[in-house]
């Protein structure tokens, strides 16, 4: 099933933990909107991440999110409903829970790539990051899985957008759904306690698919 969901924000995530610094929100209550943008640089909608909770510990435990898919004049793409995202965590292994299908669908437009979860805290320049496999269940019925390869970390710049200036290490990697042969390329510009400020999204030919941009932050 081709890219059935794009996980931005593979968190890890649990009560007590907000002094750990990570490439991801802190505290219930964050909000996250990102800007997406076609190849020509035309607005094509909006995605609003919020933390809704969490429990438990690094190890075991779990966080929930919410997503609100909007298009360019700001109308839900959902009929006014949210994704609702269950992140696990059993002896330290992640696992995604997606609550509705078609909701699920609709996300691959409007959310960005990666897995923050698994990118650690001390990175720095020319470091190679692991590989990273996230098992996703969708309703409790469709299973799937996205891979992330070939990871590293090419620099380190401030950036600034519509939500503020931000210090960040740039990440490339390339992401597979599950089976699929040919990856997207990903670059994206990822800062401390928040996640993913700015993202490039090409083809297996290195054309540019599409591109997001945080425009509002709620810390």
């Amino acid at each position: 099933m081709k890219q059935l969901i794009t996980i931005l924000s593979a968190l890890l995530l649990c009560t007590g933990l907000s002094a750990q610094n990570g490439f991801f929100c802190t505290k219930a209550g964050h909000e996250n909107k990102w800007t997406v943008y076609d190849p020509d640089g035309n607005i094509t909608g909006y995605c609003v991440e919020s933390l809704k909770a969490s429990e438990g510990t690094l190890k075991d435990g779990s966080i929930s999110f919410s997503y609100d898919f909007l298009d360019e004049s700001g109308k839900s793409v959902i009929n006014g409903k949210t994704l609702n995202m269950m992140i696990k965590m059993t002896d330290g292994q992640v696992h995604v829970d997606l609550d509705n299908v078609t909701k699920a669908m609709k996300s691959d437009d409007y959310m960005c790539k990666g897995d923050m979860s698994s990118i650690p805290a001390d990175i720095k320049v020319g470091d190679v990051i692991p590989d990273s496999s996230l098992p996703i269940t969708v309703a409790g019925l469709v299973k799937t899985h996205n891979d992330i390869k070939d990871r590293k970390v090419t620099g380190k710049e401030t950036i600034t957008t519509p939500a503020g200036t931000f210090n960040c290490f740039v990440i490339e990697e390339k992401e597979y759904d599950q089976g699929g042969s040919k990856p997207l390329n990903v670059k994206s510009w990822i800062a401390l306690d928040i996640g993913v400020i700015k993202q490039k999204v090409s083809n297996d030919k290195g054309a540019p698919v599409r591109s997001f941009e945080l425009t509002k932050l709620v810390h």
